[in-house]
C-alpha cells in the first residue's frame, strides 16, 4: 500500500514537471522564444524582485515615455527599447517593459541545463542608453574599460553599494580623503552630486545626458556656489557692497578710468618719442659711416 502511494506521488511529480517544460517550450515556439519574467522568477526570485522595483520593469508604462511616444505619433522603433521581443516587421512584441530576456536573450529550451549567455558589455547597454554610452566612451572609465556592470546592479538598475560615495571610494579612496572632497562629504554631498550631473536634454531615444563623463564643469559648481561667483564678479567690477569692498560712484569711476588711461598713455608716449629719436640718431650715424 505504502509502495503504491510513493509510486503514484512520484508519477504525479514527474507529470507536473513534464507539463511545465512542455508549456515553456510551447510558449517559446509561439512567442518567438520569449517566455516572460514570471517564468524566470521561478528559479531567480531575488533578481526578479529587484527588477520589478526598478525602472526597466515599467519602461513601457512610465508616464514620461507614454506621453512622449504618443506626442510623436507612436513610432514603432521606440518599442525596440521599451518592450521585449519587438519585431519591426510585424510591429508586435512579446512583453511590455525591459524584461529578463531583453538582456539575456530569448529563453533557451533545456535551460538551466543549457546555459543562457548574455552580452554584458557597455555596447549592449548602449543600444538603448545611447548618450550614456557616448559619455562613458570619452571618460577615463571608458578609456580603462571599466564598464557599466562594474558599478551598476543590472537587475535593480542602481549602484552596487548603498551610496555612490561608498562605491567610488572602493577605487578612489585617496581622492575621497583629500580636503576638497572631504569637506564636500561633510556637507552631505556625495561623489555623484558633483561628478554625475543632473540629466539634461531630450530623454527620448536615449539622448538625455546622464553625466557619465564624470567631469565637473563650472555649471556644476554654480549650482551651489552661484552667490560666491557673483560676489567675485561684483568685486572685480567695483561693486563690493556688503563685503567691505570699495564701491565707486559713476563719477569716481569715470575719473578713475581717465586717470588710469592717462597713467598708461603718458609712459607709452614717452617711450614712443624716445624710440623715434633713437632711430633718427642711429640713421645719421650709419650715414656718416658710409
Amino acid at each position: 500500500m505504502r509502495t503504491r502511494f510513493i509510486c503514484a506521488l512520484a508519477a504525479m511529480i514527474l507529470a507536473a514537471a513534464a507539463f511545465v517544460i512542455s508549456a515553456q517550450t510551447a510558449r517559446a515556439d509561439d512567442g518567438g522564444g520569449y517566455v516572460g519574467p514570471d517564468t524566470c522568477k521561478t528559479c531567480h526570485p531575488e533578481q526578479a524582485e529587484a527588477w520589478a522595483d526598478a525602472p526597466h520593469a515599467d519602461a513601457a508604462k512610465v508616464t514620461a515615455f507614454v506621453e512622449a511616444w504618443q506626442a510623436a505619433k507612436s513610432p514603432g522603433y521606440c518599442l525596440s527599447c521599451h518592450t521585449t521581443g519587438y519585431d519591426p516587421n510585424t510591429g508586435k512584441y512579446a512583453f511590455e517593459g525591459v524584461t529578463c530576456e531583453s538582456c539575456h536573450g530569448a529563453f533557451v529550451a533545456g535551460h538551466p541545463q543549457k546555459p543562457m549567455t548574455m552580452d554584458s558589455s557597455p555596447q549592449a547597454c548602449g543600444r538603448c542608453h545611447k548618450s550614456t554610452l557616448n559619455e562613458w566612451e570619452i571618460s577615463l572609465h571608458g578609456k580603462q574599460d571599466i564598464g557599466c556592470v562594474a558599478c551598476h546592479d543590472v537587475h535593480g538598475a542602481t549602484v552596487k553599494t548603498g551610496s555612490a560615495t561608498e562605491l567610488c571610494s572602493k577605487c578612489h579612496a585617496a581622492m575621497a580623503a583629500n580636503v576638497a572632497h572631504a569637506s564636500s562629504s561633510g556637507k552631505g554631498l556625495s561623489c555623484a552630486d558633483c561628478h554625475v550631473g543632473p540629466r539634461t536634454g531630450d530623454p527620448t531615444e536615449g539622448h538625455a545626458n546622464t553625466g557619465h563623463t564624470f567631469q565637473v564643469g563650472t555649471g556644476t559648481c554654480s549650482r551651489c556656489h552661484a552667490d560666491e561667483v557673483h560676489r567675485g564678479v561684483k568685486a572685480m567690477m567695483g561693486d563690493g557692497g556688503s563685503q567691505g569692498q570699495p564701491t565707486l560712484t559713476p563719477t569716481a569711476e569715470a575719473g578713475s578710468e581717465s586717470a588710469s588711461a592717462a597713467g598708461i598713455a603718458l609712459p607709452l608716449l614717452a617711450t614712443g618719442v624716445f624710440g623715434i629719436g633713437l632711430g633718427f640718431a642711429g640713421a645719421r650715424w650709419y650715414g656718416r659711416k658710409q
